[in-house]
């Protein structure tokens, strides 16, 4: 069951594991970032994924990060990807997923059978049982997620989204409520490139997902895989009746929202996106593309991309022991990992100093000539000290 198949962060570590994710392990993750993962790791029951195979998921307008650049896709080969990435990370992680397709190929009626209308991946699902390494799921876990994939590729709706999720919550209450570990939130991922415009499926998908909310401890993530802003706007609008509700583009698109509100001081990269699409409970990690970080937000998030690890026995959060910002850049200034940012499509320093300066309101003029010199200076011209 779901109770056993769920690891906390302290059960990991006694059995001599730090989180094994190795996407995570080659970027060298900051420490207070694999933090927020862990803590959203020890509040998530699980996580089901509803993977939109409509029709209009063949349309090849879309593009995936590969490698250093990009590749021109279909709607349905980027779902797919997303999907394949986000089950190494929930197998890597120890946490079970559900992957839920909108219209199986032989469509019934009653509870969801396994390998038609989902497929779960989890440690247990492995083979004989036994826990196992991220090596069995590139054997065996991924070939199954594969076939599951290949016999349900685009093809007409059979019925409408809301319909797809009414027997998606049918089946939680059925199958999953009484395997609940405490009080922990189920992380429902819509992977979609949206809805017909024809009403009143918007209205009725809106109630329907309302209702899930209220009705379960349930958080939405939708990812849309569609370029038209009106599926933004309208997916946006319902979390005036959804709060649990976050709405994501790609890596490219979420950075340059984040651009658009000011936030672009610090590299937006696959990770962060990553995270934020598996559903964290991290505030600041959810408003970075929605509004502009005020001077406190801004430095706690360049703290948690930047600052080593806490003495062992301190908060993992523990803000900086710098007094002011400015003594805070000058901590910072000399930290020369480099990352690939998905909105430059390149490596770049994990913040622009420069750029936090502003956010951190730092101005230059009121203060002394002897600031500017012997502090400020160093920090925005390095090559001149």
């Amino acid at each position: 069951g779901l109770r056993k198949a769920v690891l906390t962060r302290a059960q990991l570590v006694s059995h001599g594991r730090s989180l094994p994710v190795a996407a995570m392990e080659e970027v060298g993750i900051p420490p207070r970032l694999e933090s927020i993962v862990w803590d959203d790791q020890d509040r998530t029951a699980m996580r089901i994924y509803l993977l939109d195979n409509s029709e209009s998921t063949r349309t090849a307008d879309r593009h995936v990060l590969e490698g250093s650049g990009i590749s021109a896709c279909s709607r349905w080969a980027e779902i797919c990807k997303t999907a394949r990435e986000h089950a190494i990370w929930n197998f890597d992680s120890h946490m079970p997923c559900d992957f839920i397709i909108r219209t199986p190929k032989y469509p019934h009626q009653g509870p969801f059978q396994a390998d038609r209308d989902y497929i779960r991946i989890s440690r247990t699902s492995a083979g004989d049982g036994q826990e196992g390494t991220s090596i069995e799921f590139e054997s065996e876990q991924r070939q199954r997620l594969d076939t599951f994939l290949g016999n349900n590729g685009p093809r007409a709706c059979t019925m409408p989204f809301h319909e797809r999720l009414a027997q998606v919550q049918e089946n939680i209450n059925t199958s999953v409520s009484e395997e609940w570990p405490g009080c922990r939130t189920i992380i429902l991922v819509i992977l979609t490139d949206g809805l017909t415009d024809e009403p009143p499926e918007p209205t009725q998908f809106s109630e329907r997902l309302s209702d899930m909310c209220q009705r379960l401890p349930l958080r939405v993530v939708v990812r849309l895989c569609n370029n038209h802003p009106s599926m933004m706007n309208f997916f946006t609008t319902l979390k005036d009746d959804v709060p649990a509700l976050d709405v994501l583009s790609g890596p490219v698109g979420e950075a340059a929202k984040v651009e658009a509100v000011d936030n672009g001081w610090f590299a937006y990269t696959c990770l962060i996106q990553h995270i934020r699409e598996a559903g964290t409970f991290n505030e600041l990690l959810h408003k970075v593309a929605e509004e502009r970080l005020d001077a406190q937000e801004a430095r706690r998030l360049a703290e948690i991309l930047l600052l080593p690890a806490p003495e062992d026995g301190q908060d993992q959060t523990a803000p900086s022991a710098a007094p002011t910002d400015i003594d805070f850049l000058l901590e910072v200034r000399h930290h020369g990992q480099r990352v690939f940012d998905a909105r430059w499509l390149r490596e770049r320093p994990v913040v622009n100093v420069w750029r936090l300066r502003a956010a951190l309101g730092v101005g230059l003029l009121p203060l002394g000539r002897t600031v500017l010199r012997e502090r400020v200076y160093p920090v925005l011209c390095p090559c001149s000290t």
